[in-house]
C-alpha cells in the first residue's frame, strides 16, 4: 500500500473476513511490518465504519489484539455520507494517508445500479485526489439478485451487482471457500 489517490475494494460474502483483513493490514503497515509479503511505509490511517456497531468492532479488535484506544476510527451516521467522510478527514491531524471505509456499498442508494455507483465512485475519487489519500472500501461480494444465466463471467464484474464497481476500483475479492490469508485472495 502506498499513499496517494487510489481507490480499492475488498469484496467477500458477509462474515468473509473483509474488516479483519483490512484492520490487520492497516495495523501491520502502520507499524512497518510486512503485509502479504511486501514491505510497508508506516502510513497513517483512519477507519470509517458504515455497517458495524461498536460491539462488533470491539470483538474484531480483540481477536486481532488491536487496542481500541489506538485505532483511529469514526462512525458514519445518517445524512450526507460524502460530507461526513470529508469532515472526518479534515478533523485528523495529521491527515491520514489511507482511509478504510467499511460498508462502502451502503454509502449511497442502490449499490447495484450503475448510475448510483458511478456517482459515488466519482465523488470518492475526487476525495482521494484532493486529500491525497488511498481509499479502501469493504463490500459484499457477488450478485445475489442475478439469475445464473445473467451472471457476469469476469471476476472483477462479479462484485455487488453493478459492473461499475469492478471497472472503477482495484478489486480484491475472495470467496467463502478461502480466507485471504490462506491464499483465497484474488485480484
Amino acid at each position: 500500500m502506498t499513499a496517494g489517490s487510489r481507490l480499492s475494494l475488498f469484496a467477500a460474502p458477509s462474515g468473509g473476513g473483509k474488516t479483519t483483513v483490512a484492520l490487520d493490514m492497516l495495523d501491520n503497515q502502520a507499524n512497518g511490518a510486512e503485509v502479504f509479503g511486501h514491505t510497508t511505509n508506516k502510513l497513517t490511517y483512519l477507519v470509517l465504519l458504515q455497517d458495524r456497531g461498536m460491539r462488533a468492532l470491539r470483538r474484531t479488535l480483540k481477536r486481532l489484539r488491536i487496542d481500541p484506544e489506538q485505532l483511529p476510527y469514526r462512525l458514519i451516521g445518517y445524512g450526507d455520507k460524502i460530507k461526513a467522510i470529508t469532515e472526518a478527514l479534515e478533523a485528523c491531524d495529521p491527515m491520514p494517508q489511507a482511509l478504510f471505509i467499511e460498508g462502502i456499498d451502503l454509502l449511497e442508494g442502490d449499490s447495484g445500479k450503475g448510475h448510483n455507483v458511478e456517482s459515488l465512485l466519482t465523488r470518492l475519487h475526487r476525495i482521494a485526489d484532493h486529500y491525497h489519500v488511498a481509499i479502501i472500501g469493504s463490500s459484499l461480494g457477488g450478485c445475489p439478485k442475478m439469475k445464473p444465466k445473467d451472471k457476469y463471467t469476469s471476476q472483477r464484474d462479479r462484485v455487488i451487482g453493478s459492473s461499475v464497481w469492478g471497472r472503477k476500483v482495484g478489486v480484491q475479492r475472495w470467496s467463502s471457500g478461502g480466507s485471504p490469508k490462506a491464499g483465497g485472495l484474488t485480484r
